[in-house]
């Protein structure tokens, strides 16, 4: 199921397929120059209740950094509905990009946000770890700088491990092509 145009087709084409017992849906917005797969993925996490959302998100064109930033808000938005399916023809770099985004989506322990008042403490900073990775694509030297959200690491779904083959979930693609 495509869905072209504005953001708000998008989003009432996804909450119908919500309303009507879809568990799983694609955001697609590969090809587009002007539409960030994180903002439909935030618009539709809002519109819905139920359905799981997966975000597509071309590696050549996103670091992992900013994957894993984008991945910690949304899936806060989404209340843990969120996946993610690094896109990209290299097995390689898709693999690198999903291996650091996981990395630094633990460099925030789930118990490490204190938001203490009385002793004026919000972060434990001393459980927050630095995440350093020189690969072959890719360098991070640095924790996230958000912390996680309630999967801590998001599923990230891989097009060769038989998702998308067969039986793909329903998809939604919003931008000009």
């Amino acid at each position: 199921m495509i869905v072209d145009g504005h953001l708000h087709d998008v989003v009432d084409r996804v909450r119908d397929l919500d309303l009507a017992g879809t568990t799983d849906v694609v955001l697609d917005t590969i090809g587009s120059t002007t539409v960030d797969p994180f903002v439909v993925a935030s618009a539709v996490a809002q519109a819905t209740d139920r359905v799981r959302i997966t975000v597509a998100v071309p590696v050549t064109e996103w670091h992992p950094y900013l994957i894993a930033r984008r991945l910690a808000a949304v899936d806060k938005i989404a209340d843990g509905r969120l996946r993610w399916w690094p896109v990209d023809a290299d097995a390689t770099r898709r693999a690198e990009s999903a291996d650091i985004v996981a990395a630094l989506l633990t460099s925030w322990p789930a118990d490490v946000v204190l938001n203490d008042r009385a002793s004026g403490i919000q972060v434990d900073t001393d459980r927050v770890t630095r995440v350093m990775v020189q690969g072959n694509h890719f360098t991070v030297d640095s924790p996230l700088d958000v912390p996680r959200g309630p999967q801590g690491v998001v599923p990230h779904l891989d097009p060769f491990d038989g998702f998308g083959v067969a039986d793909p979930p329903a998809t939604a693609t919003s931008g000009t092509r």
